[in-house]
C-alpha cells in the first residue's frame, strides 16, 4: 500500500455471502447479523450479496465450501469461511481486514460496535 488512507466516506465495500442451497435453517438471522457486522465494521456498505450456492455457481465463482463471505472491493478481495453465528468472531476478523486495507478511521457516529 502506499500508506495513503482511504476515507470511508467515499469508499465503496462490497461483500458476496454464499450460502449453501438449504444452509442456515436452524440460524435464520445468521444473513443479519453478518450484514450488520460487515457495515458495523467498515461504516456502510455499497453491496452486500446473498447468493445460494448450486454446484454450477460453486465452480463459476470458485467457492470450495459453503458458508464463505468474501469482500469483494476494495481490492483486494479477502474470503472468510466458518461459523458465522458468533457476532464478536466476525467483527475480529473484519476490524483486522479493515486495518490492512489501510482506510481511514471511521468518526464517532459509524464505529465499529460489536453486536450481543
Amino acid at each position: 500500500m502506499t500508506g495513503a488512507k482511504t476515507d470511508y466516506n467515499t469508499a465503496t465495500v462490497r461483500f458476496r455471502f454464499y450460502l449453501g442451497p438449504t444452509a442456515v435453517p436452524e440460524h435464520p438471522h445468521v444473513i443479519d447479523v453478518v450484514r450488520t457486522v460487515c457495515a458495523g465494521v467498515y461504516g456502510r456498505l455499497d453491496a452486500f450479496d446473498v447468493v445460494r450456492v448450486d454446484p454450477a455457481t460453486a465452480r463459476a465463482d470458485n467457492v470450495q465450501v459453503t458458508p464463505t463471505l468474501e469482500r469483494t472491493f476494495p481490492a483486494p478481495a479477502r474470503r472468510f469461511f466458518g461459523d458465522f453465528t458468533d457476532p464478536e468472531r466476525l467483527h475480529r476478523l473484519l476490524t483486522e481486514d479493515r486495518r490492512t486495507l489501510e482506510l481511514a478511521p471511521l468518526d464517532e457516529a459509524h464505529s465499529p460496535r460489536v453486536l450481543s
